[in-house]
């Protein structure tokens, strides 16, 4: 089992692989319940298990129904802070406002995958898709520093073509 010490996550809520004014499915899926409980709340829940109290939520384009949802974070014992992510801006811009340390680490997850178990070290701390090394599962721990790097990278398929340029586990 890979352990890191962090006690603060990042959930990013929706990504900007859309077309400007396209309906983001993503907003359905990840608040429609699966096995009981939306995709949304299990990411938050795994955030916790992984030791997370405090987490950065970020919002796309519709930011209501995750904020009424999720509210303070109080149900989970945790402090959420609420920041917008931009689609004209990269990643390593969105993420100034959090006011990340370089040197502390920061479990990173997409709220429209399924919570991976915690990432062996082998992977580095980076959750793959079950069965494959290509595919990232949306969840991974990460400095503050790599993740102020992210210049250029606005995407999720642009964070994932970098992993796998960056990890290259076979």
């Amino acid at each position: 089992m890979f352990q890191q010490e962090t006690d603060a996550g990042i959930l990013v809520c929706e990504w900007h692989d859309r077309l400007p004014g396209e309906i983001p499915a993503a907003m359905t899926s990840i608040l429609t319940p699966m096995l009981d409980k939306p995709l949304l709340q299990r990411a938050i829940e795994q955030l916790v298990r992984l030791g997370c109290r405090h987490v950065h939520v970020l919002l796309g384009i519709t930011p209501e129904p995750v904020r009424r949802f999720l509210a303070e974070g109080e149900r989970w014992g945790i402090t959420l802070r609420y920041h917008y992510l931009w689609s004209d801006r990269d990643l390593a811009d969105n993420f100034k406002p959090l006011r990340l340390s370089p040197a502390s680490r920061y479990w990173l997850a997409s709220a429209e995958t399924v919570p991976v178990l915690v990432p062996d070290e082998q992977s580095g701390g980076i959750g793959w898709r079950t069965g494959t090394v290509t595919h990232w599962s949306g969840w991974g721990c990460f400095s503050g520093d790599w993740l102020a790097g992210l210049k250029g990278v606005a995407s999720r398929e642009a964070l994932e073509a970098l992993l796998l340029e960056q990890h290259s586990i076979s």
